[in-house]
């Protein structure tokens, strides 16, 4: 739908979305290609069989599985590179801290009280 001064409108008022919900994030190989939205529902293409990405294959119950897969490696990506700043914090009597170096690896030290 253009307005009426040659434009289209922005993508929130297009797709009937908040603003905040317009945002995708991407994960591919050389073999598929996923693509979730916030808002919206994903994308899954075989980028061998459809390089030009033309047959989304989320309904395909044959690439279920494979789906479910990437947007695992999606999340998973996504909780190790989002914002990061209070990943060494902890919370105790003393207010909020950061933990000490040898405990950042060992991140179920710092979440329950030492058994006597």
């Amino acid at each position: 739908m253009k307005e009426s001064w040659g434009y289209s409108p922005p993508p929130d008022k297009e797709l009937g979305i908040d603003f905040e919900a317009c945002s995708f994030n991407v994960i591919r190989d050389e073999q598929y290609k996923y693509i979730h939205f916030a808002d919206l529902p994903p994308l899954f293409f075989d980028l061998k069989n459809d390089p030009d990405e033309l047959h989304n294959l989320v309904g395909d119950q044959a690439y279920m599985e494979l789906i479910l897969k990437y947007a695992q490696k999606m999340l998973s990506w996504r909780m190790v590179n989002d914002e990061r700043t209070l990943v060494h914090m902890m919370v105790g009597p003393e207010g909020v801290t950061e933990r000490p170096i040898s405990q950042k690896n060992d991140s179920h030290l710092f979440l329950f009280p030492k058994q006597a």
